[in-house]
């Protein structure tokens, strides 16, 4: 599958990102290291991570090419997706957009930077 970046999109990653991080696009739903707790809720949404080129990331087998390299994500994430992706930003409050040939997938994703393995207990 491809994820298409557009140049906005991509610099706004760039800014925070640091030589050989791996990039999740995390169907936050409280599943694997990097999800604090679940939670219950009738809206979508994913978090763009940042984390290291060592992480463990098992949680997500799924990857895209993109035009900023791999990006991996939960392989049952994959019934929002339609193999058209376009990582964007919105103009208006600057957060990234997620959409495809359906229509608008997530209109507030966040970046989050993990600077360090995240523990497992």
């Amino acid at each position: 599958m491809t994820l298409t970046m557009t140049p906005a999109a991509i610099a706004k990653i760039q800014a925070k990102m640091t030589s050989g991080q791996k990039i999740l696009l995390d169907l936050d739903d409280g599943v694997g290291p990097f999800s604090n707790v679940g939670y219950c809720s009738l809206d979508t949404s994913f978090r763009l991570l940042l984390v290291p080129a060592d992480a463990d990331i098992k949680d997500y087998p799924g990857e895209f090419e993109s035009n900023l390299g791999p990006v991996y994500y939960k392989d049952y994430a994959a019934s929002y997706f339609d193999e058209h992706e376009i990582l964007d930003i919105n103009d208006k409050n600057q957060m990234l957009t997620l959409s495809n040939h359906s229509g608008l997938v997530d209109g507030h994703i966040s970046i989050v930077v993990f600077e360090k393995e995240v523990m497992m207990y």
